[in-house]
């Protein structure tokens, strides 16, 4: 995922929340994942995330209904 952005758009959720998710640039190309990113309203997209996944795990999973896009990251 060097390189590019994602961004998802929670379809049915409460305002369609759109969050968006950069490459971890510190662990380099071969062990690239994937984090919501920093952006100058951080705080609404980490309250969106948490509420979005709160009480989520390998015994609860929970399912949306996403849109998704990759845009490539420009330099």
């Amino acid at each position: 995922m060097v390189g590019w952005y994602l961004r998802l758009r929670f379809v049915e959720e409460d305002n369609q929340p759109e969050l968006v998710f950069v490459p971890f640039r510190n662990q380099g190309p071969a062990l690239c994942g994937m984090r919501p990113e920093r952006l100058a309203n951080w705080d609404v997209h980490q309250n969106t995330w948490k509420s979005l996944v709160a009480g989520v795990n390998g015994n609860r999973p929970k399912r949306f209904k996403v849109q998704y896009l990759y845009e490539r990251i420009s330099e």
